[in-house]
């Protein structure tokens, strides 16, 4: 009963003892007493229920609060219960390493057969061999100037024994390694490990030191496309032309550390320009001289036990001196909407010990095409002549034994998948001087790539 309700009721019960006798009156007065107190007491029953209410409404907003949080975490439970039951990915490990790491890797399966072979008017047997390639390529962006790069690969390593209780230096100039050997495991070597340092204060200046990726401009008659060199570089190339872009280019290698004997190095010097013509043409032109110092105090003609074509003495030791002019040009344009690269490379040892006719070397080929993704294709051909002291054969192209040889190369490639092209070469090299060396070669590669 509300309070409005009682206080009615006495009223009443006022008129009725003023109007009433009094013997009346005194019951009625004992009767308003015990009112006054039933009221008292149900008033307090009635707080305490109100209190009571309120207390029953805060436990069901507790209870409902806790019901939402532990729904929440369960379902961060269950959501981190299924990643860990899902397969690693490797946008998973992209988004743990973060944007300053980035990996890559690729494999190439090959098939290699050596046809028509002649060594010195002696004929050799077909050959054929299959041969595997495996690299593993990561990048750090430690900050916006510096940089760290590296690549492990398989290979052939350095040295090998030629059975005769001596051994013969093989450089890194392959990155094969043929599937013999009665199921040996194959090796795989540091190929590169470099930093490189790109200052904000002076914009492309790259600077990197270690062992380092080619970045120098080159063909692979100078060049093996596995070899990676080893000491300092230094690039600059100014691009505030539009058209004329000049560009420098110096290198510090390090060939043979010896504990008794002088050192041998490499020093390189380049200089050129890019000229950025009408209808997106783009021609690339530079000069380049390499100073090989104390290179016979090295191993490097010892090569596989052959000298890759250069001239030695019974010691096995090089003949000349090897100061190389070169002179090299690109030109890129597009025909029929495809990419289409043209070369000229010619190469002269200016060295004053060298015969003329053993001195010069020159290809030109061209790559129409560019195969990166699913249904693309490319077309490539080179056509040279390496004379025996042109350049040093056991860095120069291992498909075309390094020095002392002429031929060419054809090859066609196509993209099946954006991560898995195949490729089919062809090369038909002859010796230029001296006893005659002449081979066919097939190369039949499945090539597939992947990047984080």
């Amino acid at each position: 009963m509300r309070k409005k309700s009682w206080s009615l009721i006495i009223l009443a019960a006022l008129g009725v003892m003023l109007c009433a006798p009094p013997a009346w009156a005194a019951k009625l007065d004992d009767v308003l007493q015990k009112l006054e107190k039933l009221t008292a007491t149900v008033e307090s029953q009635q707080k305490l229920l109100d209190a009571q209410a309120q207390e029953i409404d805060r436990l069901k907003g507790e209870l409902g609060k806790q019901s939402v949080e532990t729904a929440a975490t369960k379902a961060k439970v269950d959501q981190v219960e299924k990643k860990a039951d899902s397969p690693v990915t490797l946008a998973k490990i992209k988004d743990a390493i973060g944007d300053k790491f980035s990996f890559s890797t690729d494999l190439r399966l090959r098939y290699e057969g050596l046809y028509d072979r002649n060594s010195g008017g002696v004929d050799l047997d077909d050959r054929n061999r299959f041969r595997i390639r495996w690299r593993v390529f990561g990048d750090f962006q430690a900050t916006d100037e510096l940089a760290m790069h590296a690549m492990l690969t398989t290979s052939s390593g350095s040295w090998y024994d030629n059975g005769s209780n001596s051994r013969n230096w093989q450089p890194g100039r392959t990155s094969n390694q043929t599937l013999d050997d009665e199921f040996n495991n194959k090796d795989v070597f540091v190929g590169r490990i470099f930093a490189t340092y790109m200052p904000k204060w002076l914009p492309d200046l790259e600077i990197g030191a270690g062992k380092f990726k080619n970045t120098f401009m080159h063909t692979d008659i100078m060049w093996d496309p596995d070899v990676n060199p080893e000491g300092a570089y230094e690039r600059y190339q100014y691009k505030g032309w539009k058209t004329v872009q000049p560009f420098v280019h110096f290198g510090q290698m390090a060939v043979s550390e010896n504990n008794k004997t002088e050192d041998a190095y490499l020093f390189l010097w380049q200089a050129g320009a890019q000229v950025n013509l009408p209808a997106d043409v783009k021609w690339t032109v530079a000069g380049s001289y390499y100073d090989w110092t104390n290179l016979n105090k090295s191993d490097m003609s010892k090569i596989e036990g052959t000298s890759a074509g250069n001239s030695v003495g019974a010691d096995g030791k090089y003949l000349y001196e090897y100061r190389l002019a070169e002179a090299i040009t690109f030109l890129e344009f597009k025909v029929a909407n495809l990419p289409l690269k043209l070369w000229f490379d010619y190469i002269i040892n200016t060295a004053s010990n060298v015969p003329t006719d053993n001195d010069t070397a020159w290809s030109t080929g061209f790559l129409l095409g560019k195969a990166k993704k699913k249904g693309d294709w490319a077309v490539y051909f080179k056509y040279a002549e390496i004379e025996p002291d042109a350049v040093v054969g056991a860095i120069a192209d291992g498909d075309f034994y390094g020095a002392n040889r002429k031929g060419y190369k054809l090859q066609g490639q196509y993209q099946l998948y954006d991560p898995w092209q195949i490729a089919l070469s062809w090369f038909q090299t002859d010796s230029m001087v001296g006893p005659e060396e002449s081979e066919d070669r097939l190369q039949l590669d499945m090539i597939f790539k992947f990047s984080l």
